[in-house]
């Protein structure tokens, strides 16, 4: 594929984590913010993709995503409407820090924001789907406000995110970075399925039973193995259920 093709391929995949993101809850108001990094359509560089400031997450299409320049910042595709400056201020230190990271998720997701406001935020090895992030999760518990292009809150966020997949943000919410959109997805999803289990199972006050480090370590490796293949038949099915329901809707209307 030539740049422009490889951009419209990512457009797509993208909108469509939109979508299924904003059906599985995930979104919080048109706040939280998701990006992904793509070549430039006139092949010089790479852009970030973003959704426009204040547009719903469901209401995400290929074409309305907006590219700015991943150096500098400048809006170079997509009409005069504005990106979100707190996404770029968290998202494009993220980037330039980490240059195998191609996509990244912040959320305010229910259980994953839940675990991120108590005193220990450690996700523990009790369920299946904690495995999945064993020794993969960084967590920051100097919660310091919002994040602007005048502060360097993104920076530090981007330091705190280090080598790892996942930040649990204290206080605040998650951050997944990961190598492609489908990936990012699917990990944001089994997160915030973990993050559920944990917070149930701590609310029957009842002893945790914690998988050993040798068996949490082995299923990782083998969700990271299987993790593309899955992932994107994962994002597709979510967006079809997605667009189902929101095409519904609109019919009620």
């Amino acid at each position: 594929m030539n740049p422009s093709q490889e951009n419209d391929v990512i457009r797509e995949k993208l909108a469509k984590a939109f979508r299924a993101l904003a059906w599985y809850g995930f979104q919080e108001g048109v706040a939280n913010h998701v990006s992904a990094i793509a070549p430039a359509k006139s092949g010089n560089g790479e852009v970030i993709l973003f959704i426009p400031d204040g547009v719903l997450w469901q209401d995400a299409t290929p074409d309305i995503l907006l590219g700015v320049d991943s150096k500098s910042g400048k809006l170079v595709e997509g009409n005069n409407t504005t990106v979100n400056d707190i996404s770029m201020a968290v998202h494009m230190p993220i980037y330039e820090r980490r240059p195998d990271v191609k996509a990244v998720i912040h959320s305010h997701a229910k259980y994953a924001t839940t675990l991120s406001c108590l005193e220990d935020p450690t996700l523990l090895n009790i369920h299946q789907n904690s495995t999945y992030f064993h020794n993969a999760i960084a967590y920051d518990t100097q919660y310091d406000g919002i994040s602007t292009s005048e502060n360097e809150e993104g920076k530090r966020l981007a330091q705190s995110l280090g080598e790892k997949d996942v930040l649990l943000m204290g206080n605040h919410g998650l951050l997944v970075a990961a190598p492609s959109v489908a990936i990012t997805f699917y990990m944001m999803f089994y997160m915030e399925r973990a993050c559920e289990t944990q917070i149930t199972a701590m609310s029957t006050g009842r002893p945790l039973r914690i998988i050993p480090n040798e068996v949490a370590a082995k299923t990782r490796d083998f969700f990271i193995e299987t993790a593309q293949a899955d992932a994107e038949k994962h994002l597709d099915a979510a967006a079809r259920l997605a667009d189902g329901h929101y095409k519904q809707n609109e019919q009620c209307l």
